[in-house]
């Protein structure tokens, strides 16, 4: 019976609480279970509950769980948990730091190990440390390189919103102003100005706002100039207003001179709709002369539109300065005759080399000599005298400018005597005939149809995709035509017949030729490329190119009307090459983007293009480029903005003139393309960015002037070089 005893016994001492006084030392696995069991050391003095020791002696192996604590980790972040059981475990490092504001606090530097990204507070220095990498502790340094300090120069970009504040820019007295060469783009309030507008001259009492430009101050802001902004007569070069879309409908409205903001009667206005690309809209419009208010009627109700108010010219300025003059003399001792010629005359004259100067004598003015400026520097003036008048040594003169040497004479009546030309090759009716070689003495078959067959015509080659008769072609990548795209651009002509590649085909320039319809036609509306199908011939709807975009071309103006299909022919006169639109798309007028002079230029810019040969055709000779008289005919009075030249290859030279009455002026120097045919320029200033973007200008435009019924031709050319087809362009704008 003595075992039942010992068994209750024990039974009844595991089931009960023990209190165990005094140190105890587990060797084994101490573990509780039950669900109501529990470990409570709440009442413990010191409790060490899990393992302790440096991370490298971690174990390796561990049972999810487990905690370590590490001696050597960052404070706060000593314990370790085992988050997956393995040989070996997974050990996760406790996140986070022991304060509350996620640093370490203490005084002085930190000290002892870290792991980042741990922080620490030194609150004796008010200094903030990191953890830079494992055990390094780190300072940041300020970077002050981006505040603005009181003294020294600071640079500000970006958008700085100043409404609310107020500035006062540096003052001083025109003697006083810093160099402008080395303070580009620094702005003064001049406090002396002897006039409005002027920044060099001082001693008044004028104050005026100046900036440097690099060479000299000029004058910023009002400049002398009175009323509100638009004021004064004119737009005082301020921004068109532009309204936001107007619902409509409307046959009246009023743009109170208090919104446009423009005090003057001298505006332009101009409505336009909500169209893609936009169109202008008829309307009449008159100004209150003391409100200006715009008051604006149509004939019929518009809807959706916008209305754009833009100030008139501006009051004239004052009279510049009296400019260098001609008139001069001279006391120099020089006999008549041609060749260089040098006198001592007056300095500041407005003689330049290329200028023509007379000198005739003071006692006999029939006895002179003519020619060109050679050089003109201080008080020495030297021409190339290539006309005289009358003999001797003289050594009193008059000097003054003088005009060319007039247009050649009438031919006289022909002699008698009658035969045939002497011809080489054999020639076709209705083509232009050329001189076979440089004697005159023999012609040959141009190849170009003269407009006795009704149209100017030349002969390509077909390309790849071949030609169809009646549609527009192309020139391809190769050089050779081919049937242009739906809505295609580059248009060169009318191709006459339907060609395979490689096979010879005429294309049709200029004159009057049928075209396949691509829609129906009205007589006078204007061609362009067909959107329905490639190659043929659409009609615009428009009148005049004020209706097209200034991206598509026009082909010419249609003579008949027709209804589309069943290869409907629609009789074309067409304008040859390189014409386009002139109405401006909605894209080109941007909000305050676009003032009357911009648009002026725009309406007016036109191109002469003349091609000489073709890149698949033979070599050129020197007088193949020049001369070629009347290439383009000139409408109204404009001038030269920039003559371009390029080749298929070589350097092929061209001086381009005007021809006026009969008499040749050239527009520049003989101007040669870049290698290999590469485009060269001539402009105004002879150098800068040419229309291309990307061509620089090393030649200068020396006539720009002219005039109505003026016609652009080629005048001589310095060599052909080895280039097949040379193209020139002269665009111009009309005054």
């Amino acid at each position: 019976m003595r075992s039942p005893i010992v068994f209750l016994m024990l039974a009844g001492v595991c089931a009960a609480q023990t209190t165990v006084n005094g140190g105890r030392d587990y060797k084994g696995t101490l573990s509780v279970s039950g669900t109501v069991s529990a470990v409570d050391f709440s009442g413990a003095g010191v409790t060490a509950p899990v393992k302790t020791g440096l991370l490298g002696v971690r174990p390796v192996a561990c049972t999810r769980g487990q905690i370590y604590f590490a001696t050597d980790a960052a404070a706060g972040q000593n314990l370790f948990f085992c988050t997956a059981t393995g040989s070996p475990g997974t050990w996760s490092q406790m996140s986070g730091s022991g304060g509350g504001s996620g640093a370490t606090i203490g005084n002085g530097a930190p000290v002892g190990n870290c792991s980042p990204p741990a922080l620490y507070i030194d609150t004796t220095n008010q200094d903030l440390w990191f953890c830079g990498a494992t055990n390094s502790w780190k300072k940041p340094a300020p970077d002050m390189s981006s505040v603005p300090t009181l003294s020294g120069g600071n640079t500000w970009t970006g958008y700085n919103n100043q409404s609310a504040a107020q500035w006062r820019p540096p003052e001083s007295t025109v003697a006083n102003l810093p160099a402008a060469a080395a303070n580009t783009g620094k702005v003064f309030m001049v406090i002396d100005a002897q006039n409005a507008g002027t920044c060099s001259a001082g001693g008044g009492s004028v104050r005026e706002l100046c900036r440097a430009n690099g060479a000299a101050y000029e004058c910023v802001g009002g400049c002398g100039a009175s009323g509100t902004v638009g004021g004064g007569g004119g737009a005082g070069g301020g921004p068109p207003y532009i309204t936001s879309l107007i619902a409509g409908p409307d046959t009246v409205k009023t743009i109170p001179g208090a919104i446009h903001g423009f005090a003057t009667t001298g505006l332009l206005v101009a409505v336009y709709d909500n169209a893609t690309p936009r169109n202008a809209i008829a309307a009449h419009w008159t100004v209150d002369a003391s409100t200006y208010d715009v008051a604006i009627s149509f004939a019929t109700p518009q809807s959706n539109y916008y209305v754009v108010v833009n100030g008139g010219s501006g009051p004239a300025g004052s009279n510049g300065a009296t400019g260098a003059g001609y008139a001069a003399t001279s006391s120099t001792s020089v006999a008549i005759g041609t060749g260089s010629k040098s006198f001592t005359t007056q300095a500041g004259l407005a003689y330049s080399a290329g200028a023509r100067v007379r000198a005739s004598s003071t006692a006999s003015p029939t006895n002179y000599m003519e020619g060109m400026v050679t050089a003109y520097s201080g008080t020495t003036l030297t021409i190339n005298s290539i006309n005289t008048g009358g003999s001797g040594s003289y050594s009193s003169w008059n000097l003054n400018v003088s005009g060319d040497i007039g247009p050649q004479g009438p031919t006289g009546a022909s002699g008698s005597g009658s035969g045939n030309v002497n011809t080489q090759g054999t020639p076709e009716t209705n083509r232009i005939a050329t001189f076979y070689d440089g004697t005159g003495n023999l012609i040959t078959d141009g190849i170009q149809h003269s407009l006795g067959s009704g149209y100017l015509s030349g002969t390509k080659t077909a390309g790849a995709a071949g030609t169809m008769a009646n549609t527009l072609c192309k020139i391809d990548t190769t050089g050779n035509v081919v049937t242009a795209a739906s809505g295609d651009m580059g248009i060169l002509g009318i191709c006459m017949t339907t060609q395979i590649s490689g096979q010879s085909v005429e294309v049709a320039m200029r004159g009057i030729v049928s075209c396949l319809a691509d829609n129906n036609t009205t007589a006078g509306n204007l061609a362009v490329a067909g959107t329905g199908t490639g190659g043929y011939c659409r009609d615009s709807g428009q009148a005049n190119a004020t209706g097209i975009s200034m991206s598509k071309q026009v082909i010419g103006k249609i003579l008949t009307a027709v209804t589309a299909g069943g290869g409907q022919m629609v009789s074309i006169q067409l304008y040859g090459p390189g014409h386009y639109g002139a109405q401006v798309a909605a894209s080109d007028l941007p909000a305050n983007g676009v003032d009357s002079t911009k648009l002026n230029v725009v309406n007016t810019r036109r191109t002469c293009m003349i091609v000489i040969g073709a890149d698949n055709g033979p070599a050129l000779a020197t007088a193949d480029i020049a001369p070629q008289a009347r290439q383009c005919f000139i409408p109204a009075a404009a001038h030269v903005v920039e003559i371009t030249v390029s080749a298929d290859g070589g350097t092929p030279a061209v001086t381009a003139a005007k021809n006026h009455g009969g008499v040749l002026t050239d527009l520049s120097a003989s101007l040669a393309t870049g290698a290999s045919g590469a485009p060269a320029c001539a402009n105004s200033s002879g150098s800068g960015l040419g229309l291309d973007g990307s061509t620089t200008c090393a030649s200068q435009v020396t006539t720009a002037a002219l005039a109505a019924g003026d016609w652009i031709e080629t005048h001589t050319s310095a060599t052909a070089s080895t280039a097949k087809r040379m193209s020139i362009a002269v665009t111009y704008t009309v005054d």
